[in-house]
C-alpha cells in the first residue's frame, strides 16, 4: 500500500473536495486511493469519519463520505476528470528527482496546489473559476516565491475566442512568445499552446506542441524553452481591417470604442479619420485590443509636438488612460515597452 507522510506540507486540515485521493488509515498514516485496500478501514483526514473507499473500471479511485455525513473541510466536489489528471501528472512527476507532494498544503498562503514539486505549484482547472478568484490565488504563489503552472482541462480553450480566464492563464517569454496549457485526458496528451495572436476582433491564432503523458520529464517540459519544429501546428492566421471593425463597434456604440472616440473629440479628432499608420495590425491586440488605436494616437500626438518620446515618459502619459492588467503571469510593463517599440517603427511610416 502507498503510504503518504504527513508533514509540514500535508495539513490535514486544509484538503477540499468531495472526492479525496488520500484518507488516513486507522494507524494515522496517508494513504492513496489508487493503493488502497478494500477490506481496510479509513478515515477523512479533516472531520475523522469514516470514509468510503470508490473503485471502478471507468472511475479513478478515490475516498468518499457517506451522504449523511457533514464535512465542512471536504465540501467542494472535484471532477472526474480532475482526479485523474492529478494521479496521472503524480506518476508523471515520479520520472523525476526531486520529490513530488500531491494536495500539500502551503500554511503561509492558505492555499493547497493539486500537486508541489520544490517551488512549481501545478495547478489543474477543469471547472469555470471567477476571474478574482483566479488572480488572487495566483498572485499569492508569485508573491510567496512559488512557480505556478496552471494546466486547463478539457472544457478550456474549445473557441476561437479565448475568454477572461484563458487569457490570463498564459505566459510569456522570447521562444515561446505568449502561450498556455492544457490536458487531454481522453488522449493522454499535454499540449502547449504558444505564440498566440489575436485579431482586433478577438479572433485567436497560434502554434501548437504536445507530450504524451509519462513520455518526457514534466518539469523540464514547463521550464525548458525549447521547442521541437516537427511537433508544430498552426492554425489559420486571421486578419480584419482595423478601421472597418472600429466602424462597427461605432455603430454598436460598443462601449471601450465609444471611450476612445470621446478622446479623439476632446483633441478635435475622429476615430475613423486618424493617419493610415494607427490602423495596422498589432500583436498586442491580445492583451490591449482596440486601446491601441488610442496609445497609438497619443503617440502621434507628441511626435507632431516634435517631442519624440522615450518609454518613460511614455508610459507615464498612457496611465491615465490604462486599463486593469489581467494577466497576473505576464510583466506588465516588459509587454509596453514591447508595444512601444512596435509603434515606432510603424509611425515611420509617414506622420
Amino acid at each position: 500500500m502507498a503510504l503518504f507522510r504527513v508533514n509540514k506540507l500535508l495539513d490535514v486540515n486544509k484538503f477540499r473536495g468531495r472526492k479525496m485521493l488520500l484518507a488516513m488509515n486507522e494507524y494515522h498514516e496517508c494513504c492513496s486511493a489508487k493503493y488502497a485496500e478494500k477490506e481496510k478501514t479509513y478515515y477523512c483526514r479533516s472531520c475523522r469519519k469514516r470514509v468510503v473507499l470508490k473503485r471502478g473500471k471507468k472511475k479513478c479511485a478515490h475516498f468518499a463520505h457517506r451522504k449523511t455525513d457533514n464535512c465542512s473541510v471536504f465540501s467542494e466536489g472535484e471532477s472526474e476528470e480532475h482526479l485523474q489528471l492529478k494521479e496521472y501528472f503524480m506518476d508523471w512527476l515520479g520520472q523525476s528527482a526531486e520529490p513530488a507532494f500531491l494536495e500539500a498544503y502551503l500554511p503561509r498562503l492558505r492555499q493547497r496546489p493539486d500537486i508541489l514539486l520544490a517551488n512549481l505549484a501545478l495547478e489543474i482547472q477543469c471547472s469555470r473559476l471567477s476571474h478574482q478568484r483566479f488572480v488572487e490565488r495566483t498572485k499569492s504563489y508569485l508573491n510567496n516565491g512559488y512557480q505556478v503552472w496552471w494546466i486547463l482541462g478539457h472544457s478550456f480553450l474549445g473557441q476561437r475566442q479565448f475568454s477572461l480566464i484563458e487569457k490570463s492563464c498564459c505566459y510569456y517569454n522570447r521562444k515561446r512568445g505568449v502561450h498556455c496549457w492544457k490536458a487531454d485526458l481522453k488522449n493522454q496528451k499535454l499540449y502547449l499552446y504558444h505564440h498566440i495572436t489575436e485579431t482586433v476582433s478577438g479572433h485567436i491564432s497560434f502554434f501548437s506542441s504536445c507530450w504524451t503523458f509519462s513520455g518526457n520529464d514534466l518539469k523540464k517540459i514547463f521550464t525548458n524553452n525549447e521547442i521541437k519544429i516537427n511537433q508544430m501546428k498552426k492554425t489559420e492566421r486571421l486578419s480584419e481591417d482595423g478601421k472597418k471593425w472600429l466602424a462597427r463597434q461605432l455603430i454598436y456604440k460598443q462601449k471601450n470604442t465609444v471611450s476612445i472616440q470621446e478622446q479623439c473629440y476632446l483633441r478635435h479628432k475622429h476615430l475613423l479619420y486618424l493617419s493610415p499608420w494607427i490602423y495596422q495590425n498589432s500583436r498586442f491586440f491580445f492583451y490591449l485590443r482596440e486601446q491601441v488605436f488610442l496609445y497609438r494616437m497619443l503617440y502621434e500626438e507628441s511626435l507632431k509636438q516634435q517631442k519624440v518620446p522615450d518609454f518613460s515618459s511614455w508610459f507615464c502619459q498612457v496611465k491615465e488612460y490604462k486599463m486593469q492588467w489581467l494577466f497576473p503571469m505576464i510583466e506588465e510593463e516588459r509587454v509596453y515597452r514591447q508595444f512601444f517599440d512596435e509603434y515606432t517603427h510603424l509611425s515611420s511610416w509617414k506622420i
